[in-house]
């Protein structure tokens, strides 16, 4: 993707654009902010946010119509009310009041500006030119400012106004009505003479450069001519810093984001009144869209959503970044596709991060470790060790290839053989093959791997006469159609369902619940099939209570960040009681290993393994490839031969595993310096100390030797390459 495309990918999304009650408040007002600090009970703080928004904190809280009671989500809830967000105005601006104006410290400006008129609007600009440091004349033609407005309010209101401007370097012209421009002498003019007032417009109807008018004489209402000075504020200073002059915008409202109102809120139930801050305050829902950011941990996080994920790529993919702020959130990500499932505007935020990994390894600046293991394993499953396309008799036609997947086998080979007999007693002569689909390549962004394992899997189709390809692993099947779009892919799930009377008959009353893997998103089809599977055998099938994200094997996030790989699993599995079924082997072992009660569909059907079977270590996973290619080759795989027996205690096994390290990765360690006999001994312990790079990383290992060989104590890793002098 090119830079921009990442710029504008979530353009779409709408977090953190203007609510409906902000859009048709006049005034530039961060309604979520004020009301978290009023929840806070911060009311000086929410007083002073109130205030740089409305300029009179005191008069606008009174005067203003509350036209955002009309847009509030809540008020649009059949048996609820809107916020009232005038009366926590009132309260914040008299419980937040300090007895001293707001000074600012701020250095003077050479401009000087003149306003036409002490009115509502006149005043929003003055004060906000005068804060900002610009010298500040007010003429106006009655003896008082603020308008007849202030005849409506109480006297506190006209002792406020004074108060603030008592801060700042404005002088006021009293009794003095200006019939021409050329009275003034200023660097920029505001005309707000009220309704019905001298407009000084000229005979071209165009003023000179630095004048601006609005408020009343507009025919604003008190509200909108606030709006409007603020505004004048704002074109005037772009007029003394670029030389800019554009008519000041009078448009005060915009019509509200309909897609508030169809966010599914959760509302709290009614309680005791909150222990800080206003109880109304605590009724806004602050609205806002957090679709994404509920399902995925990783945005939760990382504190993220989706424009600020995507500007967090073009920074992290720019050359030459010392620092890289997106390392995390690109390789964080599992792409499951919850966040698409659930977004209102679709954006699949995965496929942004999916792209990004592709573009970061290009560049060069992806860290090999984040991927080394998985890739390793992807060369193994496509070695002479474990790949394999069999048929019982090459001389019939192959009508269907069985794709298993690689961590099918690799998890339970009886899981395959099991399969395979059901698809030779339809078959004449159908094929096995056992490889990868390409997902470790494409997860580590390497697109060349991607594409020559999509090139061998292509040209093996071809020679077996383009048969059907049916996979038991989703992530094969959404892969497959990616990346071979020419080979009829389905899943192995429903096509069980077709051949019902080729499979054990055995029925139970259980209660099972279904957890669909992510990469099954969207495939409806295979999700109804699993379960009518489970219904024929008598299983009464329910989904669990709730169903969301990944079980933290997608994307292989392990090595860039473990703790947010098992949030991933726990978040799915934990508070949920009973039996589930999957149908993803990686799932299976995930869940199971966080001890829950989780079952491959492939044992309910065909009893293949125990209920609660840990799963393989990583090492025994590649012998169950071995294993199962052997089988269908009819070899038989001796045990490893080693010239120095290496034994293993299982707490250091299962400190490996969690350290991605295999045992022959160990035993090629130990064996390398005994045979070099480059490596440390620790007289004191009477252990030596040994370390060998392999692959992306450097692994170490603490190790005893004894009379039937080397017992490790301890080992562990790191990316740092040792070199020796």
């Amino acid at each position: 993707m090119k830079t921009h495309e990442y710029e504008t990918f979530a353009d779409r999304c709408f977090r953190d654009t203007p609510p409906p009650c902000a859009c048709v408040c006049p005034l530039p007002y961060d309604v979520r902010e004020f009301i978290k600090l009023m929840q806070r009970g911060s009311y000086r703080s929410a007083l002073r946010l109130y205030r740089s928004a409305v300029i009179f904190p005191d008069i606008v809280s009174r005067l203003c119509p509350a036209p955002c009671e009309g847009a509030c989500v809540r008020g649009r809830m059949n048996g609820d009310r809107s916020i009232d967000l005038k009366a926590l105005e009132r309260v914040c601006v008299e419980r937040g009041t300090s007895a001293k104006p707001e000074r600012f410290n701020i250095p003077k400006r050479l401009q000087s500006v003149a306003v036409i008129g002490a009115g509502l609007s006149g005043l929003a600009c003055a004060y906000k030119l005068a804060s900002a440091g610009y010298g500040v004349s007010v003429y106006e033609k009655s003896s008082s400012i603020g308008g007849s407005v202030l005849s409506e309010l109480p006297q506190s209101c006209a002792q406020a106004l004074e108060r603030e401007f008592s801060a700042v370097d404005c002088s006021f012209t009293l009794n003095t009505e200006i019939t021409g421009l050329d009275q003034i002498a200023a660097d920029g003019v505001y005309i707000a003479t009220g309704k019905g007032g001298n407009a000084f417009l000229p005979e071209e109807g165009s003023y000179p450069g630095g004048v601006f008018s609005g408020g009343r004489l507009l025919g604003a209402d008190h509200m909108s001519a606030i709006a409007h000075g603020i505004r004048a504020a704002q074109a005037l200073e772009l007029y003394f810093k670029v030389g800019r002059t554009a008519p000041i915008s009078t448009r005060d409202e915009k019509e509200p984001d309909d897609r508030y109102y169809a966010i599914p809120y959760r509302i709290p139930e009614a309680s005791a009144p909150p222990a800080k801050g206003e109880p109304e305050a605590h009724r806004c829902l602050r609205c806002n869209c957090t679709a994404c950011y509920d399902v995925c941990p990783m945005m939760e996080k990382r504190k993220i959503f989706p424009k600020k994920m995507s500007s967090d790529v073009v920074v992290t993919l720019k050359p030459n970044m010392s620092k890289r702020t997106g390392v995390r959130m690109i390789t964080g990500c599992t792409f499951c596709g919850k966040c698409q499932e659930v977004c209102p505007e679709n954006i699949n935020m995965g496929e942004c991060l999916l792209e990004a990994r592709g573009d970061f390894y290009e560049s060069g600046a992806m860290a090999p470790a984040f991927h080394d293991y998985w890739l390793r394993d992807m060369d193994f499953t496509l070695s002479d060790e474990a790949y394999l396309v069999y048929r019982r008799d090459e001389s019939l036609p192959c009508q269907a290839v069985f794709f298993p997947g690689c961590q099918l086998g690799a998890s339970l080979p009886e899981y395959v053989t099991s399969v395979f007999e059901c698809f030779e007693r339809v078959y004449e002569s159908p094929a096995l093959y056992l490889g990868c689909c390409g997902a470790p390549s494409v997860w580590a962004g390497q697109r060349d791997k991607t594409a020559q394992a999509g090139a061998l899997i292509q040209a093996q189709w071809e020679r077996l006469g383009r048969p059907v390809f049916i996979s038991a692993c989703p992530s094969c099947v959404k892969n497959l159609k990616k990346l071979c779009p020419e080979i009829p892919v389905r899943s192995l799930y429903v096509w069980l369902t077709e051949h019902e009377d080729i499979l054990p008959t055995h029925t139970d009353g259980a209660t099972v619940h279904v957890l669909d893997p992510c990469a099954s998103y969207g495939d409806t089809e295979t999700a109804e099939a699993v379960r009518s599977l489970l219904r024929a055998r008598g299983y009464t099938v329910e989904n669990p209570a709730q169903d969301v994200g990944c079980c933290g094997f997608g994307g292989h996030i392990y090595a860039s960040d473990p703790e947010l790989y098992h949030e991933f699993a726990h978040r799915r599995i934990s508070g949920q009681e009973g039996v589930f079924a999957v149908y993803c082997a990686n799932c299976r072992d995930v869940f199971v290993h966080d001890g829950a009660d989780v079952r491959h569909i492939l044992d309910f059907i065909f009893g293949c393994s125990a209920p609660m079977r840990q799963p393989p270590e990583l090492g025994q996973r590649r012998e169950n490839r071995r294993r199962l290619k052997a089988h269908y080759l009819g070899h038989h795989v001796p045990p490893e031969e080693s010239p120095l027996q290496v034994v293993i205690p299982p707490s250091v096994v299962e400190k490996m595993d969690s350290l991605l390290i295999l045992r022959q990765d160990v035993q090629n360690v130990i064996l390398a310096a005994e045979e070099s006999r480059r490596k440390i001994y620790d007289q004191a312990q009477d252990v030596y100390y040994a370390h060998r790079r392999i692959g992306a990383v450097t692994i170490w290992a603490r190790y005893r030797l004894v009379d039937e060989g080397a017992h490790v104590e301890n080992v562990y890793c790191h990316r740092v390459d040792v070199k020796e002098g």
